[in-house]
Parts: C-alpha cells; structure tokens; sequence
C-alpha cells in the first residue's frame, strides 16, 4: 500500500527532485556518500567562517552523493525493520524496551534518509574535517565541530548549485528530529484537508505529536528508555508496560488507514508537558508508529526518485529482496508491516 498522495506528496516531490535533479546517479557499485564525496568529490569551498561554510559544487554531483547517503540510510532502516518484526513475530521472548529502541533507529534512520532526499539534512563533521573545508577557502575562521545543518541552496550557475552548512549547536540526533520538524511543518502547510483527509491526517500526526511534545521526543524517549534505570528492561519484575511487541501484533496485517488512525489515537493521548515518564507505554507506541509512517513515506519517494531518473535499480532491488526475505508481509511480494509491494 503507498502513501496517500495529495498537495502535500506533491510538494514534498518537488523538494526532493529539486535536490536530486535528472539525471543524479548511484551505481551499485561505486557510490559516493557525503563523508567520501568530501574527500573524493569536485567542489569549490567558496565561503568559510563561524557560522556558515557555503560549497559549489555540480547539481548532480550533489543530487548523487545526497542520493548515495540516502541508500545507505535505507539500508540500515530495513535492518531495523526487520529487527522489529522480529520481535513482533517470534514465539520467543524479546525484550519490549529493546523492541522500543529498535522502533527509535527505524525512525531515526528513515527521517535521516528522507531529510537527505529532500536537501534538507543534518552532517556530522569533526574537527580535523571542517578545517579542512577552511583550508579549502583560505580562510582563517571556521565553525565548530559536530552536527551541522546542511541545506541545498540555490544554483550559481547553469550547472552548479551551493551547499551550505551551519552549526546546528546539538547533537547530531537532536538536530536531525529539528530538521525534520521544519520538513513536516513546511510539508503540512500544503496540505489540503478536503482534497485528501488520509493524508491530511498522517501529517498532521507527524505535526501534532512533535507540537505536543518538542521535535526532539523520539530522542527524549529512546534516552528515558534505554539509559535511566527504572524505566525500561523491567520484565524480569514482571512489570510489562511498554507493550510495543503484543501492540503491533494485535494489530497485523496492518493497514496504512489503520496506521494513522492508531497514530492519531495515540497522539491525542499526549498531555502537553506532562513527564515522559507518565506516558512511556503511550510514547513507546508512538515510536514504533513513526517508524511506520516514516518508512512508507521514504519509501515511496525514494522509488518515485529512482523511477523518474532510470538509475541504477540494483541497490533497490537487493533491499527488496532482504525485505521479502526477513519482512514478508501477508499477500506475495510484499512486505511487513503495511503489505507494501515490494
């Protein structure tokens, strides 16, 4: 089952094929992700000080190399995925909080990949790599090392286009759930209720739960989970509220209608400002539906990308195939959790 595609899936197209322009290409075999495009990659660094770092590169240069990051990206969320089903669908125990925090690297992963498709990302830089960038642009300023705001900015020319990093002043997970906050507010402005409610509705899932809660929330409740004692890994005290695995499986075959209404069942659950900790069996929820709708979302646009640019179809095809294999949904050739085809 695919996204529903309204104004909102139009406009969200038209960022990403703005980023990854025709003709953008990742060979199975040779693929140039950002950390080795870096390194590897044709660019002028025009522009270097405390605040900003501006790059000029080829648009389609940039187009494959933020397309390359997002297969990798995909990637790790089908392994995460599959980890998830796992604990879904086996007969013996897995841990409900593990089940949790794997839901959060789904998630996490998906927003990673969409932010990169849209132009709209975050990049991880040390030290050593942004004073290389400064040596670059004979300049005698830089920014900070750690997560920077990286944005496809406009075209300087008839082929090339700028590249433009800021210090993001979080860390990287952090600053990834903001980026995406802006992604999805931008996103649901253009959403129209009347022409398309299912969509309409999913955005405004992904909107409202991030209003309710602050954009960083999946990354607040993974920390509240996975490091405070007390509060997740409480099944050896018999003590099962987080629920995630037997939610899930109640709710298989899943449908995406299904999926937005839980999600909005869910979201409007949240009390604004109450402690996590008060609802970790609702949050917990909710985390494992991000990572749904995120997927679906990733998914569909990034098919439609390579769709659209006849690129190198190998790498998809492999995904789909480890997906049919560790995901296998309920109807042939699709895949759990939504009986997407794959």
């Amino acid at each position: 089952m695919s996204t529903p595609k309204g104004t909102a899936w139009q406009h969200l197209r038209a960022l990403c094929f703005d980023a990854i322009p025709i003709g953008s290409r990742v060979y199975y075999t040779y693929a140039l992700p950002l950390h080795e495009w870096r390194r590897r990659g044709s660019f002028l660094v025009s522009k270097c000080d405390k605040k900003i770092i501006v790059i000029e590169a080829a648009s389609l240069e940039v187009g494959s190399t933020l397309l390359a990051d997002a297969e990798y990206l995909l990637d790790h969320a089908a392994e995460q995925r599959a980890t998830v089903r796992r604990c879904v669908t086996d007969s013996i125990w897995h841990s409900p909080a593990w089940a949790s925090v794997t839901s959060y690297y789904w998630a996490f992963f998906c927003a990673m990949a969409l932010t990169r498709l849209t132009g709209r990302s975050t990049w991880f830089l040390d030290k050593p790599a942004i004073t290389e960038l400064k040596i670059l642009a004979g300049a005698v300023t830089q920014p900070g090392a750690g997560a920077l705001l990286l944005s496809v900015g406009p075209y300087v020319s008839g082929t090339n286009r700028e590249l433009t990093l800021r210090p993001s002043r979080s860390q990287l997970h952090d600053a990834l759930w903001h980026c995406l906050d802006r992604l999805v507010a931008d996103v649901f402005a253009n959403a129209d209720q009347q022409a398309n409610p299912l969509e309409f509705r999913l955005w405004w899932c992904l909107h409202e739960a991030n209003l309710r809660l602050g954009a960083d929330w999946p990354s607040k409740l993974r920390n509240l989970v996975n490091y405070v004692p007390g509060r997740g890994y409480r099944e050896v005290i018999r003590d099962s509220n987080i629920d995630v695995a037997q939610y899930l499986r109640r709710r298989s075959p899943l449908t995406l209608d299904g999926v937005i209404s839980d999600f909005e069942d869910e979201v409007v659950k949240v009390k604004v400002g109450a402690p996590f900790a008060d609802s970790i069996h609702v949050l917990c929820r909710m985390m494992a539906l991000l990572g749904i709708s995120l997927g679906t979302l990733v998914e569909e646009l990034h098919f439609e990308l390579i769709e659209r640019g006849s690129s190198d179809r190998r790498w998809l095809n492999n995904r789909r195939r480890f997906l049919q294999l560790n995901c296998p949904g309920t109807g042939q050739h699709t895949a759990w959790p939504v009986n997407t085809a794959v």
